[in-house]
């Protein structure tokens, strides 16, 4: 594969998503949160943000954000409570890379509003290694503390509080699992990581419902931004995305549904329509579909 072949989308379903639309609204009364407990890393910005106020608009009792800037996290907290007046907020500025912090933080929340019934896991950085020949393994190394260790923190720390039941949404990436996109070697490298490691988990911990979900190549965020420069540089082309963090958000709020049961232990796309993948829902739960593995093998 050339250089100048990048990384299309190839949808699961006929139908392709870029916005919200009813079926994933949150305020549909079978997609109700109403009494969960949500906790979201990274939720100061983007994908984190929209999840918060998807699960904020589905009636959670509480949702506690996790994020590095406390400033963002106090904005998110208001737009949190103006959505729905008794949603219980809980601010937490946590570092992921950081045990302690992390542990500390997710303690705190279980002591004031019981135990975890959401985990949306969704910290990443987008490590910059332009071509495998000129990578730097020092900033290979720093995504990997972030995206494999920081997660690793987390998930620890969930199973430490969670409930019995609890859901773990992964936000993951189209890349963890095939195509090219030039100079996002690492970050792909981190994320399909990521995948092995939720893997394992679902395997040890089977009253877990895990789920992995791609939020699509998003309006204005770190990796969208990174690869639209890298493919220019590579291709001359100028890429434009036009994927709305809600439509993530919104979809979060539908993964953790009854409804999506049967994706339990899977990865899909939020751009994916939810009305086909539930008419294929034996297909997908009776066979290897939307799972991680090698074509042709078995194992």
């Amino acid at each position: 594969m050339s250089p100048a072949s990048v990384a299309k989308a190839s949808s699961f379903t006929k139908q392709w998503h870029s916005e919200p639309y009813p079926s994933i609204d949150p305020q549909r009364p079978e997609l109700s949160a109403n009494g969960k407990v949500v906790v979201i890393t990274g939720a100061g910005t983007g994908v984190g943000q929209a999840m918060a106020v998807a699960f904020a608009t589905a009636g959670a009792k509480a949702i506690a954000v996790i994020g590095r800037r406390m400033a963002l996290l106090k904005q998110v907290a208001e737009e949190l409570q103006r959505k729905n007046h008794n949603v219980q907020v809980l601010c937490e500025p946590a570092d992921v890379t950081q045990e302690a912090q992390i542990m500390g933080a997710f303690r705190r929340i279980a002591d004031q509003v019981g135990p975890i019934d959401i985990l949306c896991s969704n910290v990443a950085t987008v490590p910059r290694c332009p071509t495998i020949k000129d990578a730097d393994p020092n900033i290979i190394l720093d995504g990997f503390k972030t995206n494999i260790i920081g997660m690793l923190h987390v998930v620890q720390a969930f199973l430490a509080y969670s409930a019995q039941g609890a859901v773990l949404i992964n936000t993951s990436t189209g890349l963890a699992h095939g195509g090219y996109a030039p100079g996002m070697a690492a970050y792909a490298s981190t994320k399909s990581a990521a995948l092995r490691l939720m893997s394992y988990l679902a395997i040890e911990n089977q009253h877990l419902h895990i789920v992995n979900m791609s939020p699509g190549v998003l309006i204005r965020s770190e990796a969208s931004e990174y690869y639209a420069a890298e493919v220019y540089k590579a291709t001359g082309r100028v890429l434009v995305f036009n994927d709305e963090p809600q439509l993530s958000g919104n979809f979060a709020v539908w993964l953790a549904s009854p409804e999506a049961a049967f994706l339990k232990g899977k990865t899909v796309w939020a751009n994916w329509d939810v009305d086909e993948l539930k008419s294929k829902t034996s297909d997908i739960e009776n066979s290897n579909l939307l799972s991680l593995g090698l074509h042709g093998v078995d194992f």
